[in-house]
């Protein structure tokens, strides 16, 4: 269940003016859609506060209706998450009430996600005002529904990956080098990662030679680069220690290779 990254993204050896650099591995794990998934435990460092809050991950989807992750909870608690609804438009969302639904922010991309292929989806929250969505590095974003203001979100709460925190929606195909970071990225940041197509490495994030990249190592919440192969952990390549853990039986996939030799 690995991204077949090779028919996913390579176009023409060079992507948006970023010559990559041959044999970086890119590594997967393949999620079933009703009980796979990744969580990384509740900690200090992974708050949202004043929204200042980038997430990025590499997705391959099969459908509609899947969760690529939830922070908090979704019954009587604030809660922040990012997934495909029933015409598999990524929406992002922050509740401060999620019992009745009430103070949101709700914002969705313009267009459906392809479930061909591998993508980067991204998400800016900047301050709870007008997300930016990212997919393959280009904005796609448009409101949707802000019906409020949520507020500072200060709770720690697990970090659900592939999956809705209540367990009603999981995802179904595979993901990549998941980050967090503490800054709302930019536009050229979005593009930078994508365009180096590289993921997190765990003791040496250099961005391989793209300084827009690795200067990101600084601002890393939490980088989940799914290539360790254990059975039920991977480990953070920030300095925070934030491991996700398995549940389930997800498949891992070392075998994908991001770029031509």
């Amino acid at each position: 269940m690995g991204f077949g990254l090779r028919r996913g993204i390579i176009s023409s050896g060079v992507l948006g003016g970023y010559t990559p650099i041959a044999s970086t591995l890119r590594n997967t794990l393949g999620l079933n859609g009703s009980s796979e998934y990744a969580t990384i435990a509740a900690d200090a460092s992974i708050t949202f506060s004043t929204g200042d809050r980038s997430f990025v991950t590499w997705v391959e989807v099969t459908g509609t209706s899947q969760h690529i992750f939830q922070h908090g909870t979704s019954a009587g608690a604030a809660f922040i998450d990012l997934y495909l609804d029933g015409s598999s438009k990524i929406v992002a969302r922050v509740f401060d009430n999620a019992a009745s639904f009430t103070n949101q922010r709700r914002y969705e991309t313009t267009a459906a996600l392809s479930t061909s292929g591998v993508h980067l989806v991204g998400v800016t929250f900047n301050d709870w005002g007008a997300f930016e969505i990212y997919v393959d590095g280009v904005l796609s974003a448009s409101t949707a529904g802000a019906t409020g203001s949520p507020g500072d979100l200060t709770t720690t709460s697990t970090f659900e990956l592939g999956r809705r925190g209540n367990g009603t929606e999981y995802l179904n195909g595979s993901m990549g080098a998941t980050y967090l970071f503490d800054k709302n990225l930019s536009a050229a940041e979005h593009a930078a990662i994508y365009n180096t197509g590289i993921g997190i490495q765990p003791a040496d994030f250099n961005g391989h030679g793209n300084p827009t990249v690795a200067a990101l190592y600084s601002n890393m919440i939490f980088g989940i680069p799914f290539n360790d192969g254990e059975a039920n952990e991977e480990t953070d390549g920030s300095a925070n220690t934030n491991n996700a853990t398995l549940a389930g039986s997800p498949v891992y996939d070392g075998t994908q290779q991001l770029f031509e030799d």
